[in-house]
């Protein structure tokens, strides 16, 4: 943009230099020689110009027009920056709710993934303790056939063993 002001700016120079030109220097330049016959061309005579109140108008206009260049050219930049400002804003206010959405939908699968967790969590839980239910069952059963095997063997009788459980130690799972 300030390239085709600066362009804009030279052709109004350009057009000023012409119209002043004109007015003050109203009559064409001198005839041109004939180089051979060393007199006037006769075929290259200009009329006269003359400088009219129209001409003195062009060039107020010019003047005035170049004067106002600046002013025209910095109120054309600040609109252009009004439009980028706006564009941004409004730019800025679409990725924020972007954003917003993206966090929504991050959060809603957390949700599921912790929903989902807490259930794998809860299914593993109830096997553990299916299996640890079976396996002090077995050693119930086993402490008992040895028990009978040494009775049987000595004869004596024994007093059961206390029943065989198995320690939890379970740490909390975090889902950090």
């Amino acid at each position: 943009m300030r390239s085709d002001h600066q362009l804009e700016k030279r052709a109004v120079m350009v057009r000023l230099r012409y119209i002043e030109a004109h007015c003050q220097n109203p009559s064409p330049p001198p005839t041109p020689v004939d180089l051979v016959s060393g007199h006037p061309s006769t075929d290259s005579t200009l009329p006269r110009r003359p400088v009219t109140d129209k001409d003195r108008h062009n060039l107020a206009q010019q003047y005035r027009e170049r004067d106002a260049m600046d002013d025209l050219h910095a109120a054309r930049i600040n609109v252009l920056r009004g439009k980028q400002k706006k564009a941004m804003e409004n730019l800025m206010k679409k990725k924020e709710r972007e954003i917003e959405s993206l966090e929504k939908d991050q959060h809603k699968e957390r949700q599921a993934i912790d929903e989902d967790f807490s259930s794998q969590e809860y299914n593993l839980r109830q096997a553990l303790a299916i299996k640890r239910a079976r396996l002090e069952a077995r050693w119930k059963i086993q402490a008992w056939i040895e028990r009978t095997k040494i009775e049987r063997t000595t004869g004596l009788k024994y007093a059961s063993l206390p029943d065989v459980v198995a320690v939890e130690e379970v740490q909390p799972i975090s889902a950090a």
